[in-house]
């Protein structure tokens, strides 16, 4: 399926969402064991925070559509 729908847009948002709290939680078990290098936590904060602005851009999409 190509394009936008509604449904897509459902999915994918939800999708993000949940990899975003993934990453998040991954996040703060990385940063127990860290002691002075915190780049694993920081990447994982980064991948989540990509995540999120993909499922912001999806919320864009959708009222851009009028599919809010």
């Amino acid at each position: 399926m190509t394009g936008y729908s509604k449904e897509k847009a459902d999915r994918l948002i939800k999708k993000h969402e949940d990899a975003a709290s993934k990453f998040e939680k991954e996040a703060r078990e990385a940063e127990e064991s860290e002691t002075f290098q915190t780049s694993h936590s920081n990447e994982l904060r980064k991948k989540a925070e990509a995540e999120r602005n993909k499922a912001d851009n999806l919320r864009h999409l959708k009222k851009h559509w009028g599919d809010d």
